[in-house]
């Protein structure tokens, strides 16, 4: 066997089991703090700090140490880990969920594997460098092990949904971890005994290693990185949020990211000729289906397709120009992968932390596609970038922003920016065009026209986007990222409940009901508070929102808060972990909406949250569940955990008209034999039973998996 198979099985490895924790631990923290996008997005910034960190310290220790003498050294690290994790199994804590959010998952992060993710993010400059200075014949080309390693990270991508979170429990997933990474450390062991690192002393070093990385060169390698990140990052965001917000969609986008390197850097690249030639075009098309897709005006399979695809090419196109401005010099090797992960790091955050409260749409993906045009010109030998061009982009922005200030002043500065620069690049002879190219396309691509409607807000904030406007029919939508989650009239019926809680509603009609008395009310998941409108006086309602700026929207823009005549007190936070906190207090009905769109809080629809809500019910009590969503048969998984616990399980349908009341899905769950009985005979609720409800397995806080029960029925 030859030798470099074993650093490639190695370095292979490493970034397999580098991957895998993060979706673990990923998924273990999530309970303890809620499922909103900021729990996910702080782990990624941890995850991405202590990436550079690991590349910050091996790019220290190689200068400052021979590889020969630290071989051994480095090693033996990966020993210190067993008497921690994977050691031991991963422990988490929810004392510390009353710290501040990223203060919390950050401290449990760093105690629980903290250690291992560090170490797993030096193996594959660490492998690198170790065949760069090895007697191997491949020594001179030990990027090849980089597209390696990023095939792991593949591998470790799509193995995790398919056959580890589908098989296995968190507990029996840290379990074949813990089998691979002694796997690994003992790979790592015969290595290091059958490929010796030669001696510094030893080896010709070649003159380009004492000579400085040129500023172009080190500036292209900073951007790229950060360009590469924001556009998978908003190419995720917006497909998740904005086109399809199916489970599990996130990993296609970053797929796709990872064998773009793979491809790139393996032995024998691949790089067609596409990829390299006219790139302007195809980044020109990139920004055209950003201002189609604003417009709403593509198919919706057909705008999915299109992003992945041009997504891959924009990889493709990064990480080609990457490994063109990649050093020649082993001893540059370390900081080549620094440079290239800070800026990954600080493209990451600012898509994660800094676009959502400076702007007002997912406009990190022309911020992205920007950078990647702009470091294209720069560190070309004959860069056509001008600071006059930067200079007229800025003013055709703020002339627009006064004008048309609903745009919002960093969409105006960016699409200008990218216009300016795409028109330069295409025909830099044509220079009355420029303008009013950049005007026109700015103008329609930020107006967004509604079919006759008109926007009375936009906002974004780590939630999501939000929207809301009037149509000359007299109705006004609430949008929060793809799906409407709430509408009133704007005339005298005001008050009238629509969308899903229409009186006809399966929830209505039981609020509506005589034959339930329901005092003490907990509503999980505000929306534009429409539920409220069936509340009257002497009733307490306990509303759970995780996002505050819902609150405000539906104080502000909807009048079902104000109207009520309900005592309503707002809980800000997590439903469970706010539950959780409220000590023994308890509810004649509990009404569970926190679904937003048909992306699914795991967490709150588990086997111990229904014990959660059981334990705030009073004798009698019901819980109901909005359960609608296009892509997952959630009502079955519900039911069967429901029945589990002893429950009595019923469903029904809600009509819709299409145009203010929409077509719903609601489960009822109970405890109490009466209140199950007036649901069915009542109401004409459909009793489930486990004859006539499909098996599956339950969803607990250590197993859950989406693909038994995907489903697809694509929304237009």
């Amino acid at each position: 066997m030859r030798k470099i198979y074993l650093l490639k099985a190695g370095s292979f490895l490493a970034s397999f089991l580098l991957f895998q924790i993060e979706l673990i631990v990923g998924k273990m923290i999530l309970p303890y703090y809620g499922g909103g996008y900021l729990v996910w997005g702080a782990c990624v910034v941890f995850f991405q700090i202590v990436l550079l960190a690991g590349y910050s310290y091996l790019h220290v220790i190689l200068k400052a140490v021979d590889l020969k003498k630290y071989l051994y050294a480095h090693v033996a690290l990966f020993v210190l880990p067993l008497f921690f994790f994977p050691g031991k199994d991963i422990q988490l804590t929810a004392q510390l969920a009353s710290w501040p959010l990223v203060f919390g998952i950050f401290w449990q992060l760093f105690w629980s594997i903290g250690l291992v993710f560090f170490l797993l993010s030096t193996s594959s400059v660490f492998f690198q460098a170790w065949l760069s200075q090895s007697g191997l014949e491949e020594r001179g080309d030990p990027y090849q092990l980089f597209a390696t390693s990023n095939l792991g990270s593949f591998a470790g991508l799509l193995t995790y949904p398919v056959f580890f979170e589908y098989f296995f429990t968190l507990s029996e997933q840290q379990i074949w971890w813990r089998g691979l990474y002694l796997l690994l450390l003992g790979l790592m062991l015969v290595a290091a005994c059958h490929v010796p690192v030669k001696a510094a002393s030893g080896q010709e070093v070649p003159r380009e290693d004492h000579g400085p990385v040129p500023p172009c060169q080190t500036w292209g390698w900073f951007l790229y990185g950060a360009a590469g990140v924001m556009l998978l990052l908003s190419v995720t965001n917006i497909l998740t949020s904005e086109i399809l917000p199916i489970p599990l969609l996130w990993i296609l986008p970053l797929a796709l990211y990872l064998l773009s390197f793979s491809l790139t850097f393996k032995r024998n690249p691949w790089r067609p000729s596409w990829v390299a030639q006219r790139p302007g075009v195809i980044i020109s098309v990139s920004v055209l289906l950003y201002f189609t897709y604003s417009l709403t005006v593509l198919p919706v399979v057909f705008e999915l397709v299109a992003f992945l695809v041009l997504l891959f090419y924009m990889c493709l196109f990064i990480q080609g120009q990457v490994y063109d401005l990649r050093p020649r010099a082993s001893r540059q090797l370390s900081y080549y992968y620094f440079i290239f992960s800070l800026g990954g790091f600080c493209g990451g955050m600012v898509v994660t932390w800094v676009i959502p409260v400076v702007s007002v749409s997912f406009i990190e993906y022309l911020l992205g596609v920007y950078v990647t045009v702009l470091t294209w010109q720069v560190t070309r030998e004959k860069s056509s970038f001008r600071i006059a061009h930067a200079g007229l982009a800025t003013l055709a922005a703020v002339v627009l922003y006064i004008l048309l200030p609903q745009g919002g002043w960093l969409e105006w500065l960016v699409v200008a920016g990218l216009m300016q620069t795409l028109f330069d690049e295409a025909w830099p002879s044509l220079k009355a065009y420029k303008v009013a190219g950049v005007l026109f396309l700015c103008f329609a691509a930020l107006l967004e026209p509604l079919a006759g409607g008109q926007y009375v807000y936009k906002g974004r904030n780590y939630y999501g986007l939000s929207r809301i406007y009037d149509k000359p029919a007299g109705t006004r939508f609430f949008l929060h990222g793809s799906t409407i989650h709430g509408v009133r009239y704007l005339d005298n019926r005001a008050h009238v409940p629509l969308a899903y809680y229409a009186p006809d509603s399966p929830v209505g009609r039981v609020l509506c009901s005589t034959g339930f008395r329901f005092d003490d009310i907990a509503s999980l998941g505000l929306g534009v508070g429409s539920v409220m409108s069936y509340f009257q006086a002497g009733q307490r309602v306990d509303s759970y929102e995780l996002d505050p700026e819902i609150i405000r929207l539906a104080q502000t823009y909807f009048s079902f808060l104000s109207a009520t005549r309900a005592r309503i007190r707002h809980v800000i936070g997590d439903a469970r972990i706010e539950l959780r906190n409220s000590g023994h207090k308890q509810y004649d009905c509990m009404i569970v909406d926190t679904f937003s769109g048909d992306s699914v809080p795991v967490h709150l629809i588990t086997v111990e949250a229904l014990q959660e809500y059981r334990a705030h019910l009073k004798p009698g009590g019901l819980l109901l569940f909005h359960l609608s969503n296009h892509f997952a048969d959630i009502r079955r998984i519900l039911a069967v955990e429901a029945m589990s616990l002893g429950a009595r399980v019923a469903f029904q349908d809600g009509p819709g008209d299409g145009n203010v009341t929409f077509f719903s899905k609601w489960a009822a769950v109970t405890w109490d034999e009466a209140c199950s009985r007036k649901l069915t005979e009542s109401l004409q609720w459909t009793p489930v039973t486990p004859q006539t409800v499909k098996a599956a397995r339950p969803w607990t806080d250590q197993y859950s998996n989406f693909l038994p029960i995907l489903r697809f029925q694509w929304k237009d």
